[in-house]
């Protein structure tokens, strides 16, 4: 069963942020709060199934959601930011920095 990290990094403020894949949740996390001394709110190991189409991040309260499609597989790491203008939401899946 692959696992993967997921660092919720800058511009999370007391956030509710829901991880779904395949209208299955792997992650349900309440007053996500960036530290900005490290750039970082929260991070999780979420084990997968190996079977899910997209991977769906959302922050319901501020009605903002990421798709990320896994036809190739899951990857090891998916960082997720707020963009500065806080309307979005930006996935990478380079590795972390420095807390990883």
């Amino acid at each position: 069963m692959p696992t993967l990290k997921l660092s919720l990094e800058e511009g999370f403020d007391d956030d509710h942020v829901i991880v779904t894949a395949n209208g299955k949740t792997l992650a349900d996390e309440s007053g996500v709060t960036t530290r900005y001394q490290i750039s970082l709110a929260r991070l999780l190991d979420l084990a997968l199934a190996g079977d899910e189409g997209e991977l769906v991040v959302s922050l319901p309260e501020r009605g903002l959601e990421a798709r990320l499609p896994l036809g190739a597989g899951p990857p090891s790491h998916l960082r997720v930011s707020v963009t500065r203008d806080g309307r979005g939401l930006d996935l990478s899946t380079e590795d972390p920095i420095g807390f990883a």
